[in-house]
């Protein structure tokens, strides 16, 4: 079964190099992916923020990325996410896996069901995460005596810029764990498209007004590079224990 991985900021199993992308045309739009090899695992690789990695996550064509992913005959997906911490309990460094997300995007297009259809279509999200990504994340990090958070739930933003401190109240009181700008939305197109889908996310940093430090990206890809080799790991060894069944959770 075909899998992918969409990286996201400061992630790489390619050296970090921005040629050799192959454009892709979807009903939505372009998209750019390659095919790699990850130990023992051929995977579909998609860089979340364009082969340049110049564009900013409200402006990413997700339906355009996750179509090129179907298109390519993805069933399965692992990205990885960077996010803040909504709690003092969740330090930056702390590696999680997301099992629920809170979607507080405003601006953005976030089904493939935008026009008018045949039928009416409501899509199921009682688990919004593939629970047998989760589990295989999970059991990755544990076999390599890395410390990971479960059952951790993602709160999507518009972004482009970082969350207010009242905001980061909110969120926190609605049942948030973690704050990010992209994991959400893939997350609903992949269901809709019939694709499992998990995230491996990296906290990067306290969200605003937990920390007094004031938050920026340069402090979000240094500690993402801190923890790439475990992520690398994680995700090698993920990429190995994921089963290849069919998936009544996430197949439509």
């Amino acid at each position: 079964m075909k899998t992918a991985l969409i990286l996201g900021s400061g992630v790489f199993f390619d050296g970090g190099t921005k040629s050799a992308w192959d454009e892709v045309q979807t009903p939505y739009g372009p998209a750019w992916l390659r095919e790699h090899r990850i130990g023992n695992s051929d995977v579909v690789l998609m860089r979340r923020h364009g082969p340049g990695l110049n564009i900013p996550p409200h402006l990413i064509n997700y339906k355009a990325n996750i179509r090129a992913l179907l298109d390519k005959g993805v069933k399965q997906i692992i990205a990885t996410a960077a996010t803040g911490s909504l709690s003092p309990n969740i330090a930056p460094g702390t590696l999680a896996v997301a099992s629920d997300f809170i979607d507080w995007t405003k601006n953005r297009v976030t089904t493939i069901y935008d026009r008018p259809m045949e039928s009416v279509t409501h899509t199921d999200f009682t688990v919004p995460y593939c629970p047998r990504i989760n589990n295989a994340i999970l059991l990755s990090a544990q076999s390599a005596e890395i410390p990971m958070a479960n059952n951790v739930t993602y709160v999507c933003t518009d972004g482009p810029r970082y969350e207010t401190p009242a905001e980061v109240r909110m969120f926190r009181m609605m049942g948030g764990d973690v704050v990010g700008m992209t994991s959400a939305l893939e997350a609903i197109l992949s269901r809709e498209m019939g694709i499992c889908y998990g995230a491996l996310c990296i906290v990067s940093n306290y969200a605003a007004g937990i920390s007094a430090k004031p938050l920026s990206h340069a402090e979000v890809l240094a500690c993402v590079e801190e923890k790439l080799p475990a992520v690398r790991n994680i995700l090698e060894g993920a990429l190995e224990l994921i089963d290849g069944g069919e998936c009544a959770n996430c197949r439509l």
